[in-house]
């Protein structure tokens, strides 16, 4: 708050005081903030010119909520856990579950856990390489390099999760593309589809040998 004006009559000599009355049955009036008050004078001719300004700033209630508001928002975006990560994350790190389990596979699991029957898709695991989306048959988009490969578990499954513990490898590669997808079989022809996922896009030249690293094919439940 600003109060000016002139005073035109008595001596234009001598000070000029002020004083501020506040109500003091108001519990908020009765604190004045240090530096808060100033006073300044100047003399124009006969006339003695004033200027008294009041700055003391009070937030108001909304003010104050918009403040807590935006602490809590800046609060919670540093708690906020870092997205999950999708695909390979990698060259050799596979840190998500399984794209996608087949029909017939989820369909044996459930009656082998809930009604005791013997598991009997597959005694091994053999991989083949796509070059888009297999499908829920798992035989659309095949890479031109058909041959499957058996991966290797040889480690229990621990935490709901089981990895490739030898690298799966195509030597030599028969086709100039680009690796997207892989999907699982029974066996080394024909057999029973398990399931597919995406891989890190990768691009061959033919006479290439193709890697899966040890723990790029991590199998998991969740």
């Amino acid at each position: 708050m600003r109060i000016e004006g002139v005073i035109t009559n008595g001596a234009n000599a001598g000070d000029l005081s002020f004083t501020w009355a506040q109500n003091t049955a108001v519990a908020e009036n009765t604190t004045v903030l240090a530096g808060s008050f100033s006073s300044t004078r100047w003399r124009d001719g006969a006339a003695v010119g004033f200027k008294v300004e009041w700055q003391q700033m009070k937030a108001t209630i909304e003010e104050i909520r918009a403040m807590l508001a935006d602490l809590s928002a800046r609060i919670s975006a540093l708690e906020a856990p870092d997205p999950p990560k999708d695909g390979y994350g990698g060259d050799t790190d596979r840190e998500d579950a399984m794209g996608a389990w087949a029909v017939d596979v989820r369909n044996e699991w459930l009656d082998c856990f809930a009604r005791a029957q013997a598991y009997n898709i597959n005694a091994a695991v053999w991989a083949k390489l796509h070059i888009g989306d297999p499908g829920v048959d798992g035989t659309a988009n095949p890479a031109a390099e058909t041959t499957r490969k058996e991966i290797t578990f040889g480690s229990a499954a621990a935490d709901g999760a089981i990895a490739n513990t030898v690298a799966v490898e195509w030597s030599s590669v028969s086709t100039t593309e680009t690796y997207t997808h892989v999907s699982l079989w029974s066996l080394v022809t024909g057999g029973v589809f398990l399931g597919s996922d995406d891989i890190t896009s990768t691009a061959v030249t033919a006479g290439d040998t193709f890697r899966l690293p040890i723990g790029d094919v991590d199998l998991t439940i969740v």
